[in-house]
């Protein structure tokens, strides 16, 4: 670990984004613990999930570095960060080579209350089973909560509205 810099943020919207790429970091396993940056991407993973957006402003580098978020206090836009010396897993070979069989647009927040209602709040009953049966039909939820079956259904909604499906880490 080299030493600490100084990181300021263009705005509470880019901490929220940095913020939100730390979620999907193992503090626990060095080379899982940063953000890296690279070609303009920042990806983080933990080993069960990835996440990863553009580069935020500040995180720039010309050459790939793994940076880890040693402190970004409450409501803040200054972060102290430090280069974790460890290569970072080769993400590239996880991402999707083949072309999605169908895509479905779903309102994120429809998507986020159904899936906490079908866990239960004291996520005893974490796992959940999404079944699609085809492009621009309900997707269902099922799940467990309190050891009793829970069931949840939500329209998708229009690809108008999709999101850039283009743009992906490198």
């Amino acid at each position: 670990m080299t030493e600490s810099r100084i990181v300021k943020l263009n705005s509470k919207e880019e901490t929220k984004r940095v913020r939100w790429l730390q979620k999907a970091t193992d503090k626990d396993r060095t080379m899982l613990s940063g953000i890296h940056v690279h070609n303009g991407s920042a990806v983080s993973t933990d080993g069960y999930k990835m996440f990863a957006s553009t580069t935020p402003a500040g995180f720039e580098s010309p050459d790939p570095v793994t940076l880890r978020i040693d402190s970004l206090p409450a409501s803040s836009t200054i972060a102290e960060v430090s280069t974790i010396d460890e290569p970072f897993v080769g993400y590239a070979d996880i991402l999707p080579k083949t072309e999605p069989v169908f895509e479905i647009n779903m309102d994120a927040a429809l998507l986020a209350d159904a899936l906490a209602a079908c866990t239960g709040r004291d996520l005893t009953d974490r796992i959940v089973r999404l079944v699609f049966r085809g492009d621009n039909m309900p997707m269902e939820v099922f799940g467990r909560m309190s050891d009793q079956p829970v069931y949840a259904l939500i329209m998708p909604t229009s690809k108008e509205r999709s999101p850039d499906r283009t743009w992906r880490p490198e």
